[in-house]
């Protein structure tokens, strides 16, 4: 039987819903609503892989995965789908994105080396197999109170490896790109500057022998010849000569 009304349909019935079958107003099928949908608590989606369907041609999806999160998609646009997080308040400061770890939400605690947050930066290769190209990983070194200490690890494949190329570390100061090579850019300089004293260390963990600091001019032949070297002894060998002004 269908029935139309032409007034307001209303039930004054306070039954909170908790399922498909006890709420105030219930249906054995769809709801179709022209207009918007105010909710004044709570929007339930009780069915695994449920999904939330945007654009007239449900073109983007807001999914659920069993157990484990959400998850944006868009298949039929290219370049897409865009995640915006946009402030339009008049005021210096802008949008913030936050990874929290809270377990003393479930009565535990912070341990050292915790990791906050990590972002993957996935694809398939050319056999179809689904590879991490790039991360991020944000970790809490250090979680003693006040001298908490983190880390930034920045990682890429490399021959199918994941290296870490860049690392800013907390603890110990450092900054590691690409296994220990510090470089500029290709077409730039690479600068160090200090407002004070600066040290330089060979074997800063003393774990190696035969440590050697060497400088070297790559030229416009495809070779690097070396200009200058440091052995562990504190001998210094220069290719060329010496030229002292003053």
């Amino acid at each position: 039987t269908t029935g139309t009304f032409s007034g307001i349909l209303k039930t004054d019935d306070a039954t909170d819903a908790t399922s498909t079958t006890d709420g105030s107003l219930q249906t054995d099928g769809g709801l179709s609503v022209v207009k918007d949908i105010v909710a004044g608590d709570d929007i339930l989606l009780l069915s695994d892989s449920s999904q939330l369907l945007f654009g007239a041609d449900s073109e983007v999806a807001l999914a659920h995965i069993p157990d484990k999160g959400l998850v944006l998609e868009c298949g039929t646009v290219s370049a897409m789908p865009e995640f915006q997080l946009v402030n339009k308040n008049d005021d210096a400061t802008g949008a913030r994105l936050m990874f929290l770890k809270d377990p003393t939400s479930g009565h535990a605690q912070m341990a050292d080396n915790d990791v906050l947050g990590v972002i993957d930066f996935l694809g398939e290769d050319d056999a179809g197999n689904m590879t991490i190209y790039g991360a991020i990983e944000a970790k809490a070194t250090d979680v003693s109170n006040n001298s908490e200490d983190g880390r930034l690890t920045f990682t890429v494949l490399k021959n199918a490896t994941a290296t870490d190329y860049l690392l800013l570390d907390g603890t110990a100061g450092a900054v590691v790109v690409e296994a220990g090579v510090l470089a500029g850019p290709g077409a730039g300089d690479l600068v160090v500057a200090s407002d004070g004293n600066m040290s330089f260390y060979i074997d800063y963990d003393e774990n190696e022998t035969g440590q050697s600091y060497k400088w070297y001019n790559h030229g416009g032949g495809g070779n690097a010849d070396e200009i200058m070297g440091l052995d562990e002894s504190g001998n210094l060998e220069f290719d060329g000569g010496i030229e002292v002004g003053g």
